[in-house]
């Protein structure tokens, strides 16, 4: 079945609480200053005028960068006056130095950044992180239901019925491709739900990989069941097996530290005269499926050319086409290793960008043709 391969980038998202915050403060300065007649002459003129206070005869204004306003001491403007203001005669000679190194902030200081929520731990939970996610899930849905619904009107229905396939031998129909087709699909699924869960939450979702893993293996097996109702095919336990494999190659690649930076799972796609068949045999006759091992993520390869290299082991497969069984081609399924090069290091290893980490990221499960030298037996 035709699944989307999509990826995303993660960055976190900053709801409008912050906004909120300072609408909130404001109107409380305000209140203060209007509700305290001793001090609203200076809070309100310190707000207003970028020149001098009339009250106290100190410079005023905003400080850049700061949301409170500050009101700097000048010790060559401050006179006899302030000692007006004191009854004590011992404090009325100011620490002109102290003054000006320390100034007076008035109104609220500046908000800290809120991440989308306030209260993290009610995103602990499977149903707390699937909320954050569930249009994104409903549309992954709408779009298999539709995807499905037509295949079933253009090839005809059957009643649900259950189909053995296999999985790598060489009585299957692709050798075993489709089967890593189902892995890396769920696997996929899994990796760019885990991402949005992680953006829209701040990154304070523990376990984001889990739920993520989990509401991509029931996207899976939902779009397993229209397969049991085609003609063409029927409900795969293997199918199921593989999505499940997919599922948990994200957790452990996002729950094991520091093994996300060094081992990706990709697919590489080359092009054949169609430049890329979207259906039947010659779709999977163009895929090989791999892990890569970035030797990038290795501390003493991050500042030398190796970090540009990549070792990988995979599985392809050939003969099994139609092409192929004419002409009487054998058919055979490899085991290959091999040594490529990291496109994402090389291209965007120092980017700032979004659309250079956008880049990167989809690169960690693409595998770019004629960048790498495979060999088997």
């Amino acid at each position: 079945m035709a699944v989307l391969k999509f990826s995303g980038s993660a960055q976190p998202w900053t709801s409008g609480a912050g906004k909120h915050f300072r609408l909130v403060s404001g109107a409380l300065v305000c209140g203060w200053a209007f509700a305290r007649p001793a001090y609203a002459h200076s809070v309100v003129e310190t707000v207003i005028s970028p020149c001098r206070s009339a009250w106290e005869g100190i410079p005023c204004g905003i400080e850049p960068g700061r949301t409170g306003f500050v009101q700097n001491a000048d010790p060559s403007l401050v006179d006899q006056r302030d000692s007006d203001l004191s009854t004590d005669p011992g404090k009325a000679d100011l620490d002109r130095s102290d003054t000006a190194a320390a100034p007076a902030v008035y109104g609220p200081g500046e908000p800290q950044p809120q991440k989308y929520p306030e209260n993290a731990a009610r995103f602990r939970s499977f149903g707390g992180q699937f909320r954050t996610i569930r249009w994104e899930v409903a549309a992954a849905a709408t779009y298999m239901t539709v995807l499905n619904v037509e295949k079933i009107v253009k090839e005809g229905g059957k009643k649900f019925h259950f189909q053995n396939e296999g999985f790598f031998g060489k009585n299957t129909i692709n050798l075993g491709l489709d089967k890593l087709a189902h892995a890396y699909d769920t696997y996929l699924f899994a990796e760019i739900l885990r991402a949005r869960i992680d953006r829209k939450t701040g990154g304070e979702a523990r376990g984001s990989a889990v739920t993520a893993a989990l509401l991509a293996s029931g996207l899976m097996l939902y779009g397993e069941v229209y397969d049991g109702l085609k003609k063409s095919s029927g409900f795969s336990w293997q199918d199921v097996v593989m999505n499940t494999s997919g599922a948990a190659f994200s957790i452990i690649r996002n729950e094991v530290p520091g093994l996300k930076e060094k081992l990706d799972f990709r697919v590489l796609v080359t092009p054949n005269s169609d430049v890329y068949t979207f259906d039947g045999t010659r779709h999977f006759r163009q895929q090989r499926y791999l892990a890569a091992f970035k030797l990038a993520g290795v501390e003493k390869f991050k500042k030398t050319p190796l970090r540009l290299v990549e070792l990988h082991m995979g599985y392809m497969a050939s003969g099994f086409t139609a092409r192929e069984r004419e002409r009487g081609d054998p058919l055979k399924h490899r085991i290959f290793f091999g040594i490529g090069l990291n496109v994402g290091e090389l291209l965007f290893g120092s980017t700032s960008t979004r659309a250079g980490r956008a880049a990167r990221s989809v690169l960690n499960y693409v595998q770019v043709p004629y960048t790498a030298v495979h060999v088997h037996d």
